[in-house]
């Protein structure tokens, strides 16, 4: 050990740090000037046999004097910390830079492309180029203390990656969910046993070049394939068994250690052609340096780290969506009834939030009660099988994207998947224009109604004639209403978020049982009916949780606008109908039709936003959390687009009926 560390340490790093400076010369991609400058500098070393022997000692004790194990198994592939802990790293890395060590090849690269800027430099480097240095360098012949060392530390490296995904395919959270990862006949641990043989095999070749050349290692490629189809078959089966963020990380960091296993065999396969693996080679030359730029930005592991939390999200989502897509006449008159269902309760609800704020309770008090009066009452809604309409979005749009996700499928034929993607987006949009009439044309004449019974009974109107032009005011499009609007789209889209967490949950841990199982429970309701509550904590445990907090943020945006004096309030269509109901029903002497009909417009307008804004949150989470190859995306809504405009009323009447199959005559039904 002794030996590397004074070889490693006698190369100092500066030169060629001071080298890709000279040559990148603030470059940041292959231009004219960067490739002459490039360009030269290999003429000099074709030219200057002095240099060049130079620069291939440097390149000779570098290999000869660090370990290069790290470079090989651990650079570029996902952290074992699992994601927080990384964060936590890359944060603390920002304030403290890593103490490089100079006897881990991964660390010399990191010295010399751990700034993105270098990195992306280096990686615009054509394949011609660097084959050209490598040529220079002698890379395919190399000094046997130089092949030896990196032989070893290569078919190390194998190993230690092979028994990573035995580990990672037999771990207990991975078995929770594919309960066969620990039998003996898993293809995580057969592998294990294949790569020590080959990697043996190989092993001898590389130590002696006359040695007859193991055989290839297809059996090898053959398990890797049969881990990969375990992995897909876990994410297919996330709706039923759940998942978690961990659960996520270990299925990432596993193919990211199949991937990487699988180039390691490429540069150790003698059976190859040496081009193919020269090719090999580079591929990985460019991942180690596209890693070593990444290492430190904290943009790309969070867009990494979001895309795993959405996955876990949207799974279950994407599942509930289903019930609110009416496919056929029948659903969509039963998403009708239960819109007005939901419009009724939220009728009501607006008249209690407007007597709530004449109480003029203390700041703190009122917010409470504002969100406790929307939160149980989209809870009421839920239990009476009610549809507030703008929460169809979220849950909708993780349905569109699995169906996108399945449509572009490899082996899929060209934009065959077009016109299937684009009836499921008719029947969203038509599914949501009935659910959102539903809640309009209830909300409003029930507020309407209990205003008018307030002043004929009481002689009271819930509003007082100032209260009223506020109201009012709060409908103007001109204002700030639209941008409210958003923020109540937001609200929505994050109580879709949470809905799908929890659901997710409940799968993951076994919820339902697990509550069945109560000994509390069984002994007060019985076993039959603590069987029947965790049924139904298993179908709507994220639904309840979702509309409660929906309520909660709905006060609390309203409440923290107030108290911090920011632009924060939220209009939501159902509740602005709602106040619109109550302002026309009040007998204000100086109220006009136009200012009726500016509020009209405006609750449209409310109901677009609300809408566009939770539905497009939700479409980029959905599609981030399947990495969703975006092409075509475009001609998805041109072709949506198109398919409105030649039919417009499409959207707006009930889908039309299926046809009965004919029965011949003479057989029986």
């Amino acid at each position: 050990m002794n030996a590397p560390a004074t070889a490693a340490s006698a190369v100092d790093p500066a030169p060629l740090v001071a080298l890709v400076r000279r040559l990148r010369a603030g470059a940041s991609g292959w231009t004219a000037e960067a490739a002459a400058r490039f360009d030269a500098w290999l003429d000099d070393l074709e030219r200057d046999p002095q240099a060049r022997e130079s620069l291939i000692g440097q390149f000779v004790a570098i290999i000869v004097g660090t370990r290069h194990v790290g470079f090989f198994a651990d650079l570029g592939v996902a952290a074992p910390e699992g994601f927080g802990i990384e964060l936590r790293q890359r944060l603390l890395h920002k304030v403290l830079p890593v103490d490089h060590d100079p006897e881990m090849l991964d660390d010399w690269a990191r010295v010399l492309f751990r700034r993105p800027a270098v990195a992306a430099w280096a990686l615009s480097i054509p394949d011609s180029r660097w084959h050209r240095l490598g040529a220079l360098l002698r890379v395919r012949s190399l000094r046997a203390p130089a092949r030896l060392q990196l032989g070893n530390e290569l078919f190390e490296a194998t190993k230690i990656l092979s028994a990573r995904i035995a580990a990672i395919g037999v771990d207990p959270l991975v078995a929770r969910v594919y309960p066969d990862a620990q039998r003996s006949a898993s293809p995580f641990l057969e592998q294990q046993a294949a790569v020590r043989l080959q990697v043996d095999a190989w092993a001898a070749v590389w130590a002696d070049r006359g040695a007859r050349p193991a055989e290839d290692d297809r059996p090898i490629r053959v398990l890797l394939d049969q881990c990969r189809a375990v992995i897909w078959r876990i994410r297919r089966q996330t709706g039923r068994t759940g998942v978690t963020v961990a659960l996520t990380y270990k299925l990432h960091r596993l193919d990211d250690i199949i991937d990487r296993l699988e180039l390691l065999l490429d540069l150790s396969d003698h059976t190859q052609a040496p081009a193919a693996r020269g090719a090999a080679w580079l591929r990985l030359l460019r991942r180690q340096i596209r890693a070593c730029g990444d290492e430190t930005s904290l943009r790309a592991f969070w867009r990494e780290g979001t895309e795993l939390a959405a996955l876990e999200i949207t799974e279950h989502a994407g599942r509930t969506g289903d019930h609110y897509i009416a496919t056929d006449r029948s659903q969509w008159w039963s998403m009708l009834g239960s819109a007005m269902i939901g419009g009724a309760v939220i009728g009501v609800m607006a008249i209690l939030k407007i007597l709530i704020g004449g109480l003029h309770a203390p700041l703190l008090i009122e917010g409470l009660m504002v969100s406790l009066n929307y939160g149980l009452g989209f809870v009421l809604i839920h239990l009476l099988r009610g549809t507030v309409a703008t929460k169809q979005p979220a849950m909708t749009a993780a349905r569109i994207a699995a169906e996108i996700t399945e449509a572009q499928a490899p082996g899929a034929a060209g934009r065959a998947w077009l016109p299937r993607v684009v009836d499921l987006l008719v029947q969203v949009v038509r599914s949501q224009v009935v659910a959102v009439a539903g809640n309009i044309g209830v909300a409003l004449p029930v507020a309407a109604l209990v205003t008018w019974g307030s002043l004929v009974l009481l002689g009271v109107a819930p509003a007082a004639p100032q209260k009223a032009a506020t109201l009012l005011g709060q409908l103007d499009p001109l204002g700030p209403t639209l941008f409210y609007a958003a923020i109540a789209g937001v609200c929505l889209f994050l109580s879709g978020v949470v809905s799908g967490y929890c659901d997710n949950l409940a799968v993951f841990h076994r919820l339902p049982r697990r509550v069945a199982r109560m000994p509390l429970l069984v002994r007060i309701a019985g076993a039959p009916r603590a069987a029947a509550i965790g049924a139904y904590v298993e179908h709507n445990f994220g639904a309840l949780a979702g509309n409660f907090l929906f309520g909660c943020m709905l006060g609390g945006v309203t409440l923290l606008g107030v108290a911090t004096g920011l632009p924060l309030d939220i209009r939501h269509v159902a509740f602005s109908a709602a106040n619109l109901g109550v302002v026309a029903t009040l007998p204000l002497p100086q109220l006009a039709w136009s200012a009726l009909l500016v509020g009209a417009v405006g609750v449209l307008l409310i109901a677009l936003v609300n809408l566009m804004v939770s539905f497009t949150l939700s479409l980029m989470l959905a599609l981030r959390a399947r990495r969703l190859r975006l092409d075509g995306i475009g001609a998805l809504w041109s072709a949506f687009a198109a398919r409105l405009l030649a039919s417009p009323l499409e959207v707006l009447r009930p889908p039309p009926r299926q046809p009965q199959p004919a029965v011949r005559p003479g057989v029986a039904d």
